[in-house]
C-alpha cells in the first residue's frame, strides 16, 4: 500500500475532490493508524503531520493525477486555523489512475474504503478542524500510552503548542471511541 494509492483512494471517497489539506492528512493519519502504515507522522501545529503525505501530494501533482486549488478567505472572519484551503481534485488522468486501482487492487482498495467508512461512522463529516483536535487527541494518548487527567493531557499539548479545551477534548474522545467501536 503505497501513499500514493492512499491518497488517490482518499480523494476519490471524497467523491473527487477533498476540501483542505488539513483534512486530507488527517484523514491519511487516521487511515495510517487503522490499516497499520507508518507515514511518517509527528506533531505540527495543526496536529499530526507527515512530510510523506506532503511530498506525495507534490508528486501527484506534478505528475498530473491531482490538481490544486487555493481558496481564500476573509481574515476579518477570524478562522480558528487556515487563512486560506488548498483543495485537492483527481484529474482526468488521475481518475483512470483509481479506475486502474480499483481493478487491479481490489483488496488493497476495499481495505482502504472500508476504513475510510469507519472515520465516517464514527464521525468524521468533514469538519477539518474537529479531525484535527481528534488527531491531536489520539496522538497524545497514543504517545503517553492511554488515560491520563485532563491537567496532564492539557499540560501535554500545551508543550506541543495546541490548545484544545475540555468540551473539544470530550468531542474527541468521544471520536476516538466511536473508532474504536467501528474497529472490532
Amino acid at each position: 500500500m503505497t501513499p500514493e494509492r492512499m491518497i488517490l483512494l482518499i480523494i476519490d471517497k471524497d467523491g473527487g475532490l477533498i476540501r483542505g489539506k488539513t483534512l486530507l492528512q488527517k484523514r491519511a493519519y487516521f487511515l495510517s493508524t487503522l490499516l497499520k502504515k507508518d507515514l511518517g507522522y509527528h506533531p505540527h501545529y495543526y496536529g499530526p503531520y507527515s512530510p510523506i503525505v506532503q511530498s506525495t501530494l507534490n508528486k501527484l501533482r506534478a505528475t498530473g493525477f491531482i490538481e490544486e486549488r487555493v481558496q481564500g478567505f476573509d481574515i476579518s472572519s477570524q478562522l480558528p486555523f487556515e487563512p486560506r484551503r488548498y483543495d485537492y481534485a483527481l484529474t482526468g488522468d488521475g481518475n483512470k489512475v483509481v479506475s486502474t486501482l480499483k481493478s487491479n487492487y481490489k483488496e488493497e482498495t476495499n481495505q482502504i474504503f472500508k476504513a475510510l467508512d469507519k472515520l465516517r461512522d464514527a464521525g468524521d463529516t468533514g469538519d477539518y478542524v474537529s479531525l484535527s483536535i481528534a488527531a491531536k487527541t489520539h496522538h497524545i494518548l497514543t504517545t503517553e500510552k492511554g488515560k491520563m487527567k485532563k491537567s496532564e493531557f492539557q499540560r501535554i499539548a500545551k508543550e506541543l503548542g495546541w490548545k484544545i479545551s475540555d468540551p473539544q477534548i470530550e468531542s474527541a474522545v468521544e471520536f476516538l471511541k466511536n473508532l474504536r467501536q467501528t474497529n472490532d
